[in-house]
């Protein structure tokens, strides 16, 4: 995570320095979700099949080959391209560690575990703009996406250490499963029960609207005059709320309920962006940045964990590569939208279309909530086999 949020608010500012309109931004922000979205599907089958290690393996070192492509690319063009890679392989990584988790977690305390696994994520991304941000003004830009290809060599190290428990699964699925009407009819099998579609209706909004921190955000704090330092400063203090709250899921899920950690979270998420506009100081930008990054803490490993209690273990790849592809698409579709509406209203209108959208996610999760959902009852069995399961 060091490594992706290191080089998330400098590839914006790369091309915008290449001489990239605020729209052509927007389409390089939305670049980077392409190839996750085409291709999500089969990173969550080689997780269920392969394991957590080989993927991750696979996944940094095509990291860090798409992080010095972009550092070394001279047109946008370019820079479009590698953050492709770079999307397909952040992709590959999270999902498998996603389900490496899901697999290693009894029931009772997933909640608790995915909020274990999104701390450390918030580590990475308390340290990592920090980081990013002072070598992009010190040395050059290009300077840090060199030390996050240094840091997805060391992560591949790392991976050796990775448990491989998602791979038990591969018994239950043929070689056949990798033909590719094979691979999208089960994705689309999955996307027909009612509480997968829930959530992934929840994840698409909920980054669509968050997408605009990795876009128009860092474009909007260097307009109103903030240093490189402290455009990642910010970035940290984000991440910063994120670490905070996160460990801390499954004792609120637990007091409150699931779906009311849910409404309160997006309803935070809301108002912090809502406020953007108006504010121009870095401590004043400093506090809604954490604000929001409290809320993103929260609804991002929330929804991992409700994704991953709907279905079979042996289905948590595929389900949980479904979740990532909603928020790839939602993160090719904002950016473009946004960059379509900055062109025509200005930065701060993209902010309040963002904060709308999540009004949406609060009524969406408010009114229409399936409650099998929030308490972990939603996998599509057949009667039987919950039969045998509660008998167990």
């Amino acid at each position: 995570m060091m490594a992706t949020t290191a080089v998330i608010p400098l590839i914006p500012l790369l091309a915008s320095a290449r001489g990239a309109s605020l729209a052509l931004v927007g389409a390089v922000a939305a670049s980077s979700a392409a190839l996750p979205l085409l291709l999500g599907v089969w990173a969550g089958v080689g997780s269920d099949v392969f394991g957590a290690r080989r993927m991750v393996r696979a996944g940094v070192l095509l990291y860090a080959a798409s992080a010095v492509g972009i550092a070394m690319a001279p047109t946008v063009s370019l820079i479009m391209a590698g953050a492709a890679l770079w999307g397909l392989a952040n992709n590959i990584v999270f999902i498998a560690c996603q389900t490496s988790v899901a697999q290693a977690s009894p029931a009772e305390h997933r909640d608790r575990n995915y909020g274990a696994f999104a701390f450390w994520q918030s580590v990475g991304q308390l340290l990592g703009p920090l980081g990013g941000g002072l070598l992009a003004e010190r040395y050059s830009i290009p300077a840090g996406f060199y030390a996050s290809a240094a840091l997805g060599i060391s992560a591949f190290l790392f991976a050796s250490r990775i448990s491989i428990a998602g791979s038990v699964s591969a018994n239950d699925v043929s070689g056949r499963f990798f033909r590719a009407h094979e691979v999208y009819r089960a994705a689309w099998g999955l996307t027909g029960r009612g509480e997968v579609r829930f959530i992934l209706w929840i994840a698409f909004l909920v980054i669509f609207a968050w997408s605009i921190k990795s876009s128009f955000f860092p474009l909007y704090l260097q307009a109103v005059g903030l240093p490189k330092s402290e455009i990642g400063l910010i970035f940290s203090c984000m991440g910063g709320g994120s670490m905070v709250i996160r460990p801390l899921l499954g004792t609120l899920t637990g007091r409150f309920g699931r779906r009311p950690v849910l409404l309160g979270a997006t309803g935070l998420g809301m108002v912090a962006i809502g406020m953007v506009p108006v504010l121009q100081e870095f401590w004043p930008l400093a506090l809604a940045a954490t604000a929001a990054g409290m809320a993103w803490g929260i609804t991002q490993p929330l929804t991992m964990s409700l994704m991953a209690g709907t279905v079979r273990p042996h289905e948590r790849g595929l389900a949980l590569s479904l979740r990532i592809s909603s928020n790839r698409l939602a993160e090719v579709v904002s950016p473009i939208a946004f960059g379509a509406l900055v062109t025509l209203t200005g930065l701060g209108g993209a902010f309040a279309v963002a904060a709308a959208t999540l009004m949406v996610c609060l009524t969406v999760v408010g009114r229409d909530a399936r409650s099998a959902v929030f308490d972990g009852s939603g996998q599509a069995l057949p009667q039987t086999a919950n039969r045998q399961e509660q008998a167990h």
